[in-house]
């Protein structure tokens, strides 16, 4: 429906988007997993977009499963060139397990996080 789209409004408000669109899964793609579009994908994706828009930081809005990724991109990068963070249509709190698949030293913390824990201790 014309004039009612999230995108096209932000563009009409002088906004630049970039959409990162995941396709379709197919065999060749089994190899690919959470960690790898935590620690490459998407910084790929946000590196490429500010290299595109000339930006020194971006707005990311997570959707569904974009957005625990997207938390799990910040938690681990405290430095990442994100000034505003949206999440949208996710869980809100990961349990233990859900941050240890990155590793069992990997430690997953940043101030207001929804997951504040290490692989090796519990959420807290």
């Amino acid at each position: 429906m014309p004039g009612a789209g999230m995108i096209e409004f932000l563009v009409d408000h002088g906004h630049d988007v970039y959409l990162l669109d995941w396709g379709e899964i197919a065999e060749e793609h089994k190899e690919l997993g959470f960690e790898e579009a935590v620690l490459k994908i998407l910084p790929r994706a946000i590196a490429r977009a500010m290299e595109t828009s000339g930006s020194d930081d971006i707005t990311l809005n997570g959707l569904c499963l974009g957005r625990t990724i997207s938390s799990c991109y910040l938690a681990l990068n405290s430095d990442a060139p994100v000034q505003n963070f949206v999440a949208v249509v996710a869980p809100s709190t990961l349990r233990r397990e859900a941050c240890s698949v990155l590793g069992s030293t990997t430690r997953i913390s940043r101030p207001n996080s929804s997951c504040n824990a290490t692989a090796d201790s519990p959420p807290a």
